[in-house]
C-alpha cells in the first residue's frame, strides 16, 4: 500500500518531500456530537481505485464529482459540543461507516448491515458522501478511534483493512488447528493470512495468479503459496476457504477445495456468476458446504501486498494486541 498525505502526494519519508500547497476547501464547523479531524494519512483501496479508472464500483456509479479515501487517520482539530473522552491533538482513526441508527439492522444490534449507511467516499447514495482524501474532514464522533501511542500513523491506516480480515476469520468460526484456503494473496488476502495465523490456524494455502504478492504471503505465514496459473494440483480437503480475490475463479476454487461440511466464507465481491454452480450432483452446496458472505464490518476500537509499501508494517500482535 502506499501511503500518501491528504493533498495526494507520496509520503517517500523524505523531508524534502513537501505538501502541495493548494486552496483548502471548506470544511463545515463540526455540530454536535461531531469531530473536525486533520487528515495525516490515507491508505488507497481497490474501491478508490475503480472509481477513478471505471466511474464506479460494482452497481454504485459515479453521478457527480466525488472525493475518495475511506482508510484514513489523523488529529482532531475541533470538537463539537457534547463530545467527550476526546480532545484536540488527540491521534485518531475514522470508522468509514455512519449508521442511522434507525433502521431494524441497527436497533437489532447489527449495525454494521445499516440500510441506510453514510460511507466515505462512497457513490451509494446521491448526493455521494465525501472521503477522507482531503486535509480536514468532519464525522461523527462516534465514528472516532484512539491511536494508541506505539502506532504510527503508517501503521494504524490497515486498521480499517485489518479489521475486514479479523471479521472473515471470525465468521469462518474457530480455525485453531485446521487447514484454511484464501484465495487472493492482495491487500485484503493479506490481512486474513495475519488473522489466521493469530487465530492459530495449523496450515494457511493461498493462492494467485501473480507471483509477487505470493511471496508476501510466505512471509506472513502462508504455509504453500499458489500460483494456479502454473500449477496443475487441484485442492482438496480443507477445513476453511476464504475468498478474498473478488473472481469467479476463486469461488470455483473455494468450493470445489473443502471437505464435506466445511465453510467458504465470501469477502471479495465477484461480477457475475461463479462458472461453479453451488448445485452439484442434485445437492445444494449450501447444505454441504457453508457459504458465509462477509459485510465488510469495522469495530470502533490499505493495492495488493506485494506492490512496494514505502514503509514497514507492524505485526498484528503489535497493530491487534
Amino acid at each position: 500500500m502506499l501511503a500518501c498525505d491528504a493533498t495526494g502526494n507520496a509520503r517517500t519519508g523524505d523531508p524534502r518531500h513537501s505538501r502541495s500547497s493548494g486552496c483548502r476547501a471548506s470544511v463545515p464547523d463540526p455540530g454536535p456530537g461531531e469531530v473536525e479531524v486533520a487528515i495525516a494519512v490515507g491508505g488507497i483501496c481497490g474501491s478508490d481505485l475503480h472509481y477513478y479508472h471505471d466511474g464506479g464500483v460494482g452497481d454504485f456509479k459515479l453521478r457527480e464529482p466525488m472525493i475518495l479515501g475511506h482508510e484514513v487517520v489523523g488529529r482532531i482539530a475541533r470538537l463539537g459540543s457534547g463530545v467527550t473522552g476526546l480532545q484536540e491533538g488527540m491521534r485518531v482513526g475514522i470508522h468509514p461507516a455512519r449508521y442511522c441508527g434507525a433502521c431494524g439492522y441497527c436497533v437489532s444490534g447489527r449495525a454494521n448491515i445499516c440500510a441506510d449507511v453514510r460511507f466515505l467516499g462512497s457513490a451509494g447514495r446521491f448526493p455521494h458522501v465525501k472521503g477522507g482524501f482531503s486535509n480536514h474532514l468532519v464525522v461523527s464522533a462516534e465514528q472516532i478511534v484512539p491511536i494508541p501511542d506505539h502506532l504510527s500513523f503508517e501503521q494504524a491506516v490497515f486498521a480499517e483493512p485489518l479489521a475486514v480480515g479479523l471479521h472473515a476469520i471470525r465468521r469462518a468460526d474457530d480455525v485453531r488447528g485446521r487447514s484454511v484456503l484464501i484465495t487472493g494473496a492482495g491487500p485484503i488476502g493479506a490481512m486474513v493470512i495475519l488473522a489466521a495465523v493469530h487465530a492459530g490456524a495449523a496450515r494457511i494455502i493461498v493462492t494467485d495468479i501473480v507471483d509477487e504478492p505470493l511471496v508476501v504471503a510466505r512471509q506472513l505465514g502462508a504455509a504453500d503459496a499458489i500460483n494456479v496459473l502454473r500449477s496443475v494440483d487441484p485442492l482438496s480437503d480443507v477445513d476453511f476457504a476464504i475468498e478474498a480475490s473478488g473472481s469467479g475463479a476463486g469461488v470455483s476454487t473455494c468450493l470445489n477445495a473443502l471437505q464435506r461440511g466445511g465453510r467458504v466464507v465470501l469477502v471479495g465481491m465477484p461480477s457475475g456468476a461463479p462458472p461453479t454452480p453451488l448445485f452439484q450432483g442434485g445437492e445444494p452446496r449450501d447444505r454441504r458446504r457453508g457459504l458465509v458472505p462477509v459485510h465488510h464490518r469495522v469495530r470502533r476500537g490499505g493495492r495488493r501486498a506485494g506492490h512496494r509499501s514505502r514503509h514497514n508494517t507492524a505485526p498484528l500482535g503489535q497493530l491487534c494486541p
